[in-house]
């Protein structure tokens, strides 16, 4: 029994880790060949992503929609990778 959640935990990690690197790559415009794609979930947004501080204020406004949570300034400035933002949602540590 413990198994099973801990694979529907897993999988609800996973789906979320897609959706959060489908909203990153759409808003740095990382289009299908953009190498940026195979970048890990612990990858910089900022550095290895190269979103630019607007881009990471938008990608935070498309979390808040998307996952219909919110997200205080401080919070925001924490989030650097896709596991951070997952983390994060998971937890449910949004204020």
């Amino acid at each position: 029994m413990a198994d099973d959640a801990q694979a529907t935990a897993d999988a609800v990690r996973a789906a979320c880790a897609r959706r959060v690197r489908d909203l990153l790559q759409k808003r740095v415009g990382a289009g299908r060949e953009d190498p940026r794609r195979a970048l890990s979930d612990e990858a910089s947004i900022a550095n290895d992503w190269k979103a630019d501080s607007f881009d990471r204020l938008q990608l935070v406004l498309d979390i808040e929609e998307t996952f219909d949570i919110g997200v205080s300034d401080e919070e925001a400035e924490t989030i650097d990778t896709i596991d951070a933002a997952v983390t994060r949602i998971m937890s449910g540590a949004w204020t």
